[in-house]
C-alpha cells in the first residue's frame, strides 16, 4: 500500500493558541465546549488559504481533541498522512493542566480519510518510547501507527480490508450515499460458484439483484474484492437505498471474491486470473443466465481498487468489446504496462481515479491517460482526489461516478 513520505500539513491550531492565553476558568469553559463536539472539528483556515485553489480544494483546519489521563504520547494515523522518518507531525500536543491532547491539520475541504488514534502510556517495566518512534523501518513504524483504536469522539466509521476505522471528511467531500434502508438486502444476494480452469482458480461471485426488474434490461457492474464490498462496505443496502430514491437505476452487481492475500496477488491485477475470468467468461455467463441484464457494452461497467484497479483495466482490454466502461481506482499501474492492450482494444469509457496522498499513483494515472488520449478512440478521464490509498474515498467516488455513467445512458 502506498505511503505518503512528504510533509504532513500540521499547523498550530486556534485551540492551542486560545489555551495558552486562557486562565483556569476560561480553560474550563473551553474544555466543556470542546467535549460537546465531534472529531474532527472543521473550521475555515483563514490566512494561508490559496486563492488559486478551486472551491473544493480550499483549505480548512481539521482539529482533533482526545481526552486521556496518564498518556505520554498520542498519535493520529490517517491514511496517506504519515511519515515514518518523522512521526512528530502526527503526534498530538498536550494541553497543559488538563487531560486533553490536540492536533490540527490544514487540508482541502474535499479531503476524506480513514484514521485511528494510538494512546501510549509507559509500561510499568519502564521505557517511554512509543512503538511508532522505536523503529526506523517504514513498514514496522506504519503498522505501529495503524494499530490504534477507533476515535470514541467520532461517530462516523468506515470499513475496509483491514477492519473498521474512524472517518474524517471535509464539508465538500463527495457524498458517501451509504444510508441503509429499513429492510435488509441479504435475500437479494445470489452466490454463484465457477470451477477452476487452466487460466484461473475456482471463483465465487455474489450477485446483487434489484428488488424489481424494469422492462428494459439493467446495467451490470462487476467489482473485484467483492467480499469487502459485501461484508465491510454494506454495498447491497446502499444500492437498495439509492435505487429506491431514484439516484441509481435498477442494476445487477457481480462481486468477485478475491479470497486470501496470496490468491489475490496471484489472480488479481494480472493479464490472466480474475481479469480474464471476467472478460472471457463471467460477463457472458451472467447475460445468458439473466436476460434482464443488458448485453450492450456501454451498460457493463467493471471496477476495482489498487490491484483491482489495474485488474479492471485488464478485464476491459481482454473483453473483445463485451465491456464498455471502467472505473479504475488507485490502479496499481506499477505492476504492468497495460497501455498497449488498452490501445488495441475497442473504444472504452475509462475513469481513472487516484489520491494526492498516494505517492506516484496519481501521476501514473495521468501518464496513462495521456498515452491513451493520444493514440486511441477511448474516452479517458482522470479524477484527482484529496485522499490516500483508502476505502474512505473509494466507496464514495465509486457510487458517485457510477451514477454519472449510468445517467449518461438514459
Amino acid at each position: 500500500m502506498p505511503d505518503h513520505d512528504g510533509a504532513v500539513p500540521r499547523v498550530q491550531g486556534a485551540l492551542e493558541v486560545r489555551w495558552a492565553r486562557a486562565g483556569a476558568s476560561a480553560r474550563a469553559a473551553i474544555t466543556a465546549a470542546l467535549l460537546a463536539q465531534q472529531n474532527p472539528i472543521v473550521a475555515g483556515a483563514g490566512a494561508g488559504t490559496d486563492p488559486a485553489r478551486s472551491h473544493a480544494d480550499s483549505l480548512r483546519d481539521y482539529t482533533w481533541v482526545v481526552e486521556t489521563p496518564e498518556a505520554s504520547a498520542v498519535l493520529l494515523w490517517a491514511n496517506g498522512l504519515f511519515n515514518h522518518h518523522d512521526p512528530s507531525p502526527n503526534e498530538m500536543t498536550h494541553l497543559e493542566g488538563s487531560d486533553l491532547w490536540t492536533l490540527t491539520w490544514r487540508l482541502p475541504a474535499s479531503w476524506r480519510a480513514s484514521y485511528r488514534i494510538s494512546i501510549w502510556s509507559p509500561p510499568q517495566s519502564g521505557g517511554d518510547t512509543p512503538p511508532w518512534r522505536a523503529s526506523g523501518d517504514r513498514f514496522a513504524a506504519r503498522r505501529a501507527a495503524m494499530a490504534g483504536e477507533l476515535d470514541a469522539r467520532c461517530k462516523k466509521r468506515i470499513g475496509g480490508a483491514n477492519g473498521e476505522s474512524s472517518l474524517a471528511e471535509g464539508p465538500l467531500a463527495a457524498l458517501g450515499h451509504f444510508a441503509a434502508p429499513e429492510l435488509p438486502s441479504s435475500s437479494k444476494i445470489r452466490e454463484l460458484t465457477y470451477p477452476a480452469s487452466d487460466r484461473w482458480l475456482g471463483q465465487r461471485v455474489w450477485l446483487y439483484c434489484p428488488d424489481s426488474v424494469p422492462a428494459t434490461p439493467t446495467p451490470l457492474l462487476v467489482l473485484f474484492d467483492g467480499q469487502t464490498w459485501l461484508n465491510n462496505m454494506d454495498l447491497p443496502a446502499t444500492l437498495d437505498s439509492m435505487i429506491l430514491s431514484g439516484q441509481l437505476p435498477p442494476l445487477h452487481v457481480a462481486m468477485i471474491d478475491s479470497r486470501d492475500t496470496d490468491s489475490r496477488w496471484e489472480q488479481l491485477g494480472v493479464p490472466a486470473g480474475q481479469a480474464e475470468f471476467v472478460a472471457r467468461h463471467l460477463v457472458t455467463d451472467l447475460r445468458e443466465r439473466l436476460p434482464s441484464i443488458s448485453k450492450l457494452p456501454a451498460d457493463t461497467v467493471v471496477s476495482g481498487q489498487s490491484l483491482g484497479g489495474i485488474g479492471a483495466l485488464w478485464a476491459a482490454a481482454l473483453a473483445e468489446g463485451r465491456i464498455g466502461r471502467v472505473i479504475a481506482q488507485s490502479p496499481s499501474l506499477w505492476r504492468f504496462d497495460v497501455s498497449e492492450p488498452l490501445l488495441a482494444s475497442s473504444a472504452l469509457d475509462i475513469v481513472l481515479q487516484a489520491g494526492h496522498f498516494e505517492g506516484q499513483m496519481l501521476s501514473g494515472a495521468e501518464s496513462l491517460a495521456r498515452t491513451l488520449q493520444a493514440h486511441s478512440g477511448s474516452h479517458i478521464r482522470v479524477d484527482d482526489v484529496w485522499g490516500g490509498h483508502d476505502w474512505a474515498w473509494w466507496r464514495a467516488s465509486l457510487i458517485e461516478t457510477l451514477g454519472e455513467m449510468l445517467a449518461s445512458n438514459s
